[in-house]
């Protein structure tokens, strides 16, 4: 019928825009006139553009609302594969926004509908919605299941993913010790495959643990070998490792090692990492504070807050604001020292209220 071509040419128009708002209008009056002619297949390909294109635009709650609607379509219609998709793209929306309930439940669903295979795409969500909600021994029992996939499909990639993974469940546990022995895993697979970049990772993942095992010198000897297999080549990771470095030696006791560090980790991140610098530059100002040194320690920590409100970053500037007050409380200037820290809680109690609202909002779209 006229209806239907119109719907189908009006979807096919919204693919081949460039501007998002426009696309997400010309899909709207093509899901208008497939509802008003029941046209299900229509219906159907206008929700799933439209979930797509809010997702892009990181409208998640209307991305949200869209397969809300779709998934009873398809799950009348038995369209396994676009059901799975669906699913997962539900069960992703609820991760990326920390409701990990929800989330898990989405990706069970969609693990459920291939019951008689591996379905490694959602067993890997899950094993996050579990690492991210907090519990890690479920993640680490999911992570064995990916880790025998992708070791009998022989997926590097795969068993890199998983071993680092591992350890990252290890480490919330505060089980150092095992999450050594995974990364010494991660660092015998890598050499196996003489890939250096996994190679200089492992080793820094491996001084990292030597750090939380209270054992400096074994940290910076592996942060040295992981700087001696980098070379200069990503001077991101340069930059990373020497940050590490100037942590260990800080704790060490050795401030002018950590504090020269600090200074060659920042000469070497370019100009648009602002986020970096104004890390690095309130780790130095951290420093110099534990030395009592505080003039250097306002001089940089304010360097930071000023990247932080250029960047428009409330975490970064939130912790400036932290920093800020406790220079100014060690230098007896009580009035400004509580100044900064109201600043510094009224911006963190903002933040929780934000992703509160986001999540919620969410949780009405599922309601609804």
């Amino acid at each position: 019928s006229a209806e239907v071509f119109q719907v189908n040419d009006l979807l096919e128009q919204a693919k081949q825009l460039s501007v998002q708002d426009s696309a997400i209008l010309l899909a709207e009056q093509a899901l208008e006139i497939s509802l008003n002619e029941q046209y299900e297949e229509g219906t159907t390909k206008a929700y799933q553009l439209l979930a797509n294109m809010h997702s892009k635009q990181n409208n998640f709650a209307e991305s949200l609302r869209h397969l809300l609607q779709l998934i009873p379509i398809l799950e009348k219609n038995e369209d396994i594969e676009a059901l799975h998709d669906a699913f997962l793209q539900v069960g992703n929306i609820y991760l990326e926004e920390s409701l990990h309930a929800q989330a898990l439940n989405y990706f069970k669903k969609a693990k459920n509908l291939y019951p008689s295979k591996t379905d490694i795409t959602a067993l890997e969500r899950m094993e996050m919605a579990y690492s991210n909600a907090g519990v890690p021994d479920s993640a680490l029992l999911l992570l064995e299941e990916i880790y025998t996939y992708h070791k009998a499909a022989d997926n590097y990639v795969g068993k890199v993913n998983a071993l680092e993974r591992r350890t990252d469940n290890y480490l919330f546990k505060k089980d150092y010790q095992s999450a050594l022995t995974s990364n010494q895993d991660l660092l015998e697979l890598a050499t196996s495959q003489g890939q250096d970049r996994e190679i200089a990772i492992a080793y820094n993942n491996i001084a990292y643990n030597y750090i939380k095992l209270n054992n400096y010198q074994q940290a910076v000897d592996n942060f040295t070998m992981a700087k001696v297999i980098n070379d200069g080549n990503d001077m991101g990771e340069e930059a990373t490792l020497n940050i590490n470095m100037a942590i260990c030696y800080h704790n060490m006791g050795d401030t002018d090692n950590a504090i020269n560090y600090l200074k060659a980790a920042q000469a070497m991140l370019p100009n648009d990492e602002v986020w970096r610098q104004c890390r690095v530059h309130q780790l130095i100002s951290s420093v110099y504070l534990s030395q009592n040194d505080f003039y250097n320690a306002q001089f940089y920590n304010d360097l930071g807050m000023n990247q932080a409100k250029e960047i428009n970053s409330a975490t970064q500037l939130s912790e400036s604001y932290r920093q800020a007050g406790e220079i100014h409380e060690s230098l007896y200037e009580f009035e400004e020292a509580l100044e900064y820290y109201t600043l510094h809680l009224q911006l963190e109690d903002s933040l929780r209220t934000v992703e509160k609202l986001r999540q919620q909002e969410l949780l009405q779209q599922q309601l609804e």
